[in-house]
């Protein structure tokens, strides 16, 4: 009897967990889409101190890593358009 309580004890903790795993990749597509089109529409010159914040930092956490990610693709992005910014 108390195997059975343990084992529903262990599925009832992972639920929750497979829930949020399951949630986690379409949370971070869903984010990283709507990062794209905020970069179209930032102006040159912010563009362009984002991407020297990027380079002057010694460390990264790994949210700003992404944040400059972005930045250097979208500055890839506006350098195929014709424009070097970046």
């Amino acid at each position: 009897m108390r195997h059975a309580k343990y084992l529903a004890s262990i599925n009832a903790n992972r639920r929750p967990a497979a829930f949020v795993l399951r949630l986690l990749p379409l949370s971070i597509a869903l984010t990283l889409g709507g990062c794209d089109s905020r970069m179209n529409t930032m102006k040159d010159t912010d563009l362009q101190d984002r991407m020297y914040e990027c380079h002057a930092a010694l460390s990264q956490n790994p949210g700003f890593a992404i944040s400059c990610d972005n930045v250097r693709r979208e500055c890839l992005r506006r350098r195929k358009e014709g424009k070097f910014l970046c």
